[in-house]
């Protein structure tokens, strides 16, 4: 008899869809399966009977020993009972995908078996991290140092760059693929998500349409997929062609003339160490990316790759020269820059600013323009510019900040004409720069510029919003903000946004249908569950509120208008019934906040460990009921701050109160 020494090792994966994770795993397990008993344990199986290249990969490699979770999560540890082994490595971070009570127990100071942990996300704060591993291995070294603080021991195991030898020439793989040999071709692979920044490459296209350059998308689809890219897919140029999930992405690489990788990232969805770089470098494609500070210089030896700049103008040129410079077909619109122009975004201020190298003597037309459909938002000429001399535009702040035609706000453009020969000098598109909501459809007839300002321009209420929530409150949402700004940083882990004005709800249940996380409440936040009467002013919906006219100040009773309607409402009470404990509760209802919170039961207040309060000054008795309010908060146990936000300061028609529980 032969007894099996092999050491047993058990993979778990939040899931083996979409992304670098599963083609990471999969060239792990391919590896070591047969020195190793393996076994993989998918959290969820998510593929939908699509997306599963990568998948059934693995799963020829392990056969039965792929297991996927039933719903209830605690079979975990009947089947790693069952296998007993030696060797437990997580495929994420706990805390990026497993509740805690499983963790708790995985994680058990008694535990048996080594824990290993790999991220394949470098977005996780690790100052918030809970449960700490026997090991690390990460993916990259900027990882290695993030995590190194925590104290565990931490290896880098990268996505190996092989020495690919092609078994197609270019023209056979062009051919297989049904691609025409006397164009050039440019390929970008990878998820199918803003932080990849695939919108970039369609500008690039749209710029280049008369240069013999084709574009192609290969990748999968993230769950934003509708919202992100089926809008992009509707203004594909001729010369771009999406793919979709190929399992012959091999075949696109020896195709391919340029690789082209324009993700960026951001503080909250980082790129981590992209295994299609490295792809690309196996077959030693010329690749243009962008150098990325997680990247930590990591490409600079590698003659294969170039990096972009943050001019696109340089860029399309550098895209241009490196495909055909060497064809006899020249373009039918040559590319030259006869003056060099340079102008940047400035967020804070919503302006333009551009500046040019050297004197033009004729007079120039600038405009500013929309950037899908060409509408001017600005223009002005000049009879001529002076070298260095800084000067600059703004959208009129209706199409900064609202696209009835364009809801996923693409951005502005700034176009430099010869005013008297009609010459194009000079583009540059900024795109998502200016309104740093993609995902969020702002309405014309709803004036959300002040709360845009306020969170993500001005930052204005970072000192409290520091941390995420697990259940967050957002009554008054409105189009979904403050929302948005609580979930683009990673600062609710459940929301529910509460708004009964149909006009914003209607962009409210838009902005979020895909996001399973919010619950969107069509109701108004009430003292009382009976039904109420909703005063819409369609002059300055800013203002509407269950508040009736008569008890306003005289001023303020002037801006009420006549639509009025009866809506359902929720008492916080209800909400602390239904919901739970609510870390955080966000109030903005336009002056009846507090009869809300003078008629909650006490009881309740046990249950919201955080209250963000706006008090708005428009009743007649404000002062006395604003003096009530903050004695029953302090009288439950808060610590209380108060401050006036950026947009209330000068007219004094408002003050907000951050409310802490004292533990």
């Amino acid at each position: 008899m032969v007894i099996s020494m092999k050491k047993t090792l058990v993979f778990i994966a939040p899931h083996l869809s979409t992304g670098g994770l599963p083609q990471y795993l999969f060239k792990a397990i391919e590896a070591i399966h047969s020195d190793i008993n393996v076994y993989c344990i998918e959290w969820e199986n998510i593929t939908g009977g699509v997306f599963v290249v990568q998948r059934n990969r693995i799963q020829q490699l392990l056969g039965k020993n792929l297991i996927t979770l039933p719903t209830d999560k605690h079979e975990l540890f009947n089947i790693l009972q069952t296998i007993n082994p030696d060797i437990i490595h997580l495929q994420e971070i706990p805390e990026m995908f497993m509740p805690n009570h499983i963790a708790d127990k995985l994680y058990a100071v008694d535990r048996r078996y080594i824990l290993i942990e790999t991220s394949h996300d470098s977005s996780f704060n690790v100052k918030y991290k809970q449960y700490l591993p026997d090991k690390f291995l990460m993916v990259s070294e900027y990882q290695k140092a993030e995590y190194a603080s925590l104290g565990v021991s931490c290896d880098v195991v990268e996505y190996p760059i092989e020495n690919k030898v092609r078994t197609k020439t270019r023209e056979h793989a062009l051919q297989s693929l049904g691609l025409d040999p006397n164009v050039k071709h440019v390929i970008n692979v990878g998820l199918f998500t803003p932080r990849k920044n695939q919108l970039e490459i369609i500008q690039y296209a749209k710029a280049l349409k008369y240069y013999p350059i084709q574009f192609h998308f290969i990748g999968n689809q993230a769950d934003n997929f509708k919202s992100y890219w089926e809008p992009l897919m509707q203004d594909f140029p001729p010369n771009c062609k999406w793919w979709g999930e190929r399992d012959d992405v091999d075949t696109f690489y020896e195709a391919a003339d340029l690789f082209l990788f324009t993700s960026k990232g951001h503080d909250t969805d980082k790129e981590t160490m992209p295994l299609v770089i490295r792809e690309a470098l196996s077959w030693k494609i010329p690749s243009l990316i962008y150098n990325l500070p997680v990247y930590m210089g990591y490409f600079d030896k590698y003659n294969t790759i170039e990096y972009l700049t943050d001019d696109f103008q340089k860029n399309t040129y550098r895209i241009a020269e490196k495909l055909c410079s060497d064809m006899t077909i020249q373009p039918k619109i040559q590319m030259k820059e006869t003056y060099k122009f340079n102008s940047r975004w400035s967020l804070a201020e919503q302006q333009i600013y551009y500046s040019v190298d050297k004197q033009i003597s004729f007079p120039l037309l600038i405009s500013l323009k929309e950037y899908k459909s060409d509408a001017v938002l600005w223009s002005s000429i000049m009879p001529s510019m002076p070298p260095y001399i800084e000067f600059w535009m703004r959208p009129v702040d209706k199409h900064v900040h609202s696209y009835e035609t364009d809801p996923y706000c693409s951005g502005v453009k700034l176009c430099i004409y010869n005013n008297e020969t009609g010459e194009q000098l000079y583009e540059h598109p900024y795109v998502h720069q200016f309104v740093n909501l993609p995902t969020v459809t702002l309405s014309n007839s709803i004036p959300y510029h002040f709360n845009y300002m306020e969170y993500f321009v001005h930052q204005k209420y970072g000192k409290w919003l520091t941390h995420p929530y697990k259940t967050v409150v957002d009554a008054g949402a409105n189009v979904g903000v403050f929302s948005s700004y609580m979930l683009i940083n990673g600062y609710a882990t459940k929301l529910i946004a509460i708004e009964c004005d149909k006009k914003a709800l209607k962009d409210l249940q838009h902005n979020f249908k895909h996001n399973t996380t919010v619950t969107v409440l069509p109701k108004a936040l009430s003292a009382s569950p009976e039904p109420i009467t909703f005063y819409h002013s369609p002059d300055n919906p800013v203002i509407s509120s269950t508040l009736s006219p008569d008890r306003l100040e005289s001023h303020m009773a002037g801006v009420k208008g006549n639509v009025m309607e009866t809506v359902e409402t929720v008492t916080i009470d209800q909400l602390v019934k239904t919901y739970g404990v609510i870390d955080l509760l966000k109030i903005d209802v336009e002056g009846a906040e507090y009869d809300i919170l003078l008629n909650a039961d006490p009881n309740t207040f046990e249950k919201i460990n955080n209250i963000f309060l706006e008090c708005h000054f428009f009743e007649k008795d404000y002062k006395q009921k604003y003096t009530a309010v903050l004695s029953k908060i302090r009288m439950m146990g808060y610590n209380v701050e108060e401050f006036k936000p950026n947009q209330c300061e000068a007219a004094g028609t408002s003050e907000c109160i951050f409310a802490t529980k004292v533990k």
